[in-house]
């Protein structure tokens, strides 16, 4: 996947008001995996998604429907932990107060893109900022 296609994508939304259902980290993921997977035709139709929850509580109601560790593995990726992340992983961090886990596209080296409803912006932040354990979900090499 091009670097390029990924800085615009990212530069678009960075320092965009948060919105529960529009970018929020779910949003974001959604967005993300089509970008860099052009082949993928949306099979679970997440895209349906988008508009229809507006505060934490219903994001939290829409999380506990989603298998999206299920869905990456559909896709080619797998979950591991890493010391470096790399362009085009996608950053894991389980929750615990809550039913939705993060997930933050990595937009470069170890860059990952967020919604951050505390600042109400979507921002880029390096992974070693937060203070708590993740993994990375990688696309698989294809095997000839």
């Amino acid at each position: 996947m091009g670097q390029k296609l990924i800085d615009t994508w990212a530069g678009h939304l960075v320092k965009q008001n948060f919105t529960w259902g529009v970018n929020d980290c779910h949003q974001l993921l959604y967005q993300f995996v089509k970008l860099t997977n052009p082949d993928w035709k949306d099979p679970h139709n997440l895209g349906r998604l988008a508009g229809t929850y507006h505060t934490w509580r219903e994001a939290n109601e829409v999380a506990k429907t989603l298998k999206i560790a299920e869905w990456f593995e559909e896709i080619n990726y797998e979950k591991r932990p890493v010391n470096k992340t790399e362009t085009g992983d996608i950053v894991w961090m389980p929750s615990k107060n809550r039913a939705w886990d993060m997930y933050m596209p990595v937009i470069f080296g170890e860059t990952v893109l967020c919604g951050d409803p505390k600042t109400k912006l979507i921002r880029q932040r390096h992974v070693r900022e937060f203070d708590r354990y993740y993994e990375v979900y990688r696309r698989k090499e294809c095997q000839q």
